[in-house]
């Protein structure tokens, strides 16, 4: 009997421990679901359909699929590069978890091409950055394998310029950045480190450019420039055990300083050649500037209509494209001052001719005259009188109704009061 009252004891123990946990469990709201950890993984690529290195690519409607193990969408189209570039760039699609490429233009016969799809995808999720793909085919039989490595920095700071065009010609024109398409492109990266791959066995001429109307030709009027200096041929063979033509981690220093770079080109903005007056006006009554386009202008005869050559002073700055000038009278001057100009204009042959403009330079109004004439009108608006009226609905019975009248000008009759 003893031994019975025990085991049911135990037993209503048991259960009311096990009651005690479960509930505790189940009402226990204070913690909100944390949704797990937060997802830091790239893409991870799974699949390249055709394969990377394929050839007899098709030249018309050729199409890569890129699977990835999770949904990736492409975030910066403008950072896949198809070298050589054609005029219309390739278009890319998200279709399931895959990146579909198409390229829109008729590609070159015999041709070893790549597509460098830099930091373009990202991950759907938490936008982690695909690892950089470079994918090379051919539409010849023959997949071409040289490739080189450089530098670009800036001419003025010595620093790397980040996402700089360079571009290779196996036209030695000088004007093949102008009127060409380069036979081989890529972007710098942060560190201004480029490797040009999949290359033909031949020399090449060496630009480099800022291109930032993005047509892969070169701009003087926007872009930087550089070059080599003389014809480059690439010698050294693309292979796995190539550390440079890894993706690097940008945010590691040392790694990225390591790599070895066989040429360095040093970017410069090129001066203006086109000569014309570009803006004219003047600052004061008896202060003016003349600005042309381009540097050392040449003034054949500087005529002020109305003043004497010794009442004007004229100073140009240290790369005369611009003229200062100040006129000493002991009158005020017009509020339109003429001027007779003849200087060296660069006509449509691309040459230097004299050329005469009349010009009509008219006084600024300045900060001082405006906020005067603000001022003039506020107190014109003054002459009016405001009425205030108010009242409270719990008073009004008792206290009746307050105006308030402003009156700012003192020939004004004064409104009486309530009685």
């Amino acid at each position: 009997m003893i031994m019975r009252r025990t085991i049911i004891t135990v037993i209503l123990l048991a259960l009311f421990i096990g009651a005690c946990l479960s509930s505790h469990s189940c009402a226990n709201t204070t913690t909100a679901p944390s949704g797990g950890p937060k997802d830091t993984l790239p893409p991870v690529l799974i699949k390249l359909t055709p394969p990377s290195g394929t050839t007899e690519f098709p030249t018309v409607g050729g199409k890569i699929a890129l699977q990835y193990n999770e949904y990736t969408i492409v975030k910066t189209a403008t950072d896949i590069l198809l070298s050589p570039p054609t005029r219309r760039r390739p278009q890319a699609k998200v279709k399931g978890k895959s990146i579909v490429v198409t390229l829109q233009d008729t590609l070159r016969a015999d041709q070893t091409y790549t597509i460098d799809f830099g930091n373009a995808l990202v991950d759907n999720n938490e936008g982690n950055p695909a690892p950089r793909l470079v994918y090379a085919f051919s539409t010849g039989d023959v997949l071409d394998s040289l490739y080189f490595t450089g530098t670009v920095i800036n001419c003025s700071t010595l620093l790397p310029v980040k996402g700089a065009l360079v571009a290779a010609y196996t036209d030695q024109s000088d004007s093949a950045c102008f009127n060409t398409l380069p036979d081989a492109v890529v972007k710098t990266d942060d560190w201004g480190y480029f490797a040009l791959r999949n290359l033909k066995d031949t020399v090449y001429q060496l630009f480099v450019y800022t291109d930032k109307d993005n047509d892969y030709k070169y701009n003087p009027d926007e872009d930087e420039i550089g070059f080599l200096d003389s014809l480059y041929h690439p010698t050294r063979v693309v292979n796995d055990s190539v550390p440079e033509l890894h993706a690097f981690n940008m945010k590691d220093t040392l790694l990225c300083n390591a790599r070895e770079s066989m040429v360095t080109l040093v970017t410069f903005k090129e001066l203006q050649s086109v000569q014309y007056l570009q803006n004219s006006g003047r600052k004061t009554n008896r202060q003016g500037f003349l600005k042309f386009s381009a540097a050392d202008v040449q003034i054949n005869n500087l005529e002020f209509v109305g003043i004497p050559d010794s009442s004007v002073i004229l100073q140009y700055n240290t790369t005369r494209d611009s003229l200062d000038f100040w006129i000493n009278t002991s009158y005020k001057l017009d509020d339109s001052l003429l001027i007779r100009l003849n200087y060296m204009k660069t006509d449509s042959t691309g040459q230097l001719a004299p050329v005469d403009e009349n010009l009509s330079l008219a006084v600024k109004k300045t900060e001082e005259s405006r906020s005067s004439k603000d001022k003039d009108q506020k107190k014109q608006a003054d002459t009016t009188f405001k009425l205030q009226i108010s009242a409270k609905d719990e008073t009004v019975e008792q206290l009746g109704v307050s105006w308030k009248v402003r009156c700012p000008h003192p020939g004004l009759p004064r409104l009486p009061g309530p009685d």
